[in-house]
């Protein structure tokens, strides 16, 4: 069942503005999954592809959060935009915590300015200020 109400209205216009729906209503990340054979975001990121890209960043970048100075934690890659899907680029991708991955999308989810890239600034703001620790 949908979400219904004020609420699920301003969750879709937030996931619209960041980009993950176009004006048809089609995701932005669903389209670049289907145009790479994928039904899920999950089956892209167990692909060959994604794991290869992983490990290759995470060797190159060391184990470690970009935002805190977290390390010894599981790290997550966290996509700064979904235009390049498949074809990454470095700069397309942030190391992270799992506490910044949280902060980012739920920062992302309160609806601020600039989307993705907005909710990733913000959390890297606090956590420099010292108002937010990993």
């Amino acid at each position: 069942m949908a979400k219904k109400g004020k609420a699920a209205q301003r969750w879709r216009r937030i996931r619209i503005a960041n980009g993950y729906y176009d004006s048809g209503g089609i995701g932005t990340i669903h389209k670049r999954l289907g145009a790479l054979g994928f039904k899920k975001y999950s089956d892209y990121l167990a692909s060959a592809h994604w794991q290869e890209f992983r490990t290759k960043i995470i060797a190159k970048r060391g184990y470690r959060c970009e935002i805190c100075p977290a390390s010894g934690v599981k790290i997550a890659l966290h996509h700064r935009t979904y235009e390049r899907l498949g074809n990454e680029s470095e700069d397309d991708i942030i190391l992270v915590c799992p506490d910044c991955h949280d902060r980012i999308h739920k920062s992302e989810r309160m609806g601020g300015k600039g989307g993705l890239e907005g909710a990733l600034k913000r959390v890297m703001q606090r956590v420099a200020k010292g108002r937010e620790t990993a």
